[in-house]
């Protein structure tokens, strides 16, 4: 019998799967804020439409958990500020953090949103990484990211 936890664990994959396709991301992930270590842990990560499979790959591994004092990535000042953080290519160093994902990427810029669970607590960050070609302004790729993890059916990330 399947348990809860991998039932919502498959459920969350999916909806990071949604999300990378409905926004025509390169890659869409969704790490889980653990307080105790000071970690962010990655329940999912899925490459979208252009990303070389190695280049995931070598990503997913090197993103598999994440210290907090790791800064220099998006989804680390999205966990610390509570706030999304948006990265641009343009504007980081080739040689660290988002500017070398998002270089290796071939993508212009990333939004990574913190999803605050009860009581307004940060229990995770969902990031994007998407090409110049993408339109949809910073606000409104947070705005679909939360609508899409909107708990639903009594379907909570974990």
């Amino acid at each position: 019998m399947e348990s809860s936890w991998a039932r919502n664990l498959d459920d969350l994959r999916a909806k990071v799967t949604e999300v990378c396709a409905a926004l025509s991301a390169r890659a869409a992930g969704y790490w889980q804020l653990d307080q105790e270590t000071e970690r962010l842990v990655q329940l999912g990560f899925v490459p979208g439409v252009g990303l070389d499979r190695a280049v995931g790959r070598q990503f997913a591994a090197a993103t598999a958990t994440v210290p907090l004092c790791q800064t220099s990535l998006g989804i680390v000042a999205a966990a610390l500020t509570g706030q999304p953080a948006v990265s641009c290519v343009e504007e980081l160093p080739a040689d660290s953090g988002s500017g070398r994902w998002l270089r290796a990427f071939g993508a212009s810029r990333s939004v990574a949103v913190p999803i605050h669970g009860e009581g307004g607590k940060i229990q995770g960050v969902f990031s994007v990484a998407l090409t110049a070609d993408s339109t949809l302004g910073d606000r409104i790729v947070a705005e679909r990211i939360r609508g899409t993890l909107v708990p639903r059916n009594g379907w909570t990330p974990p």
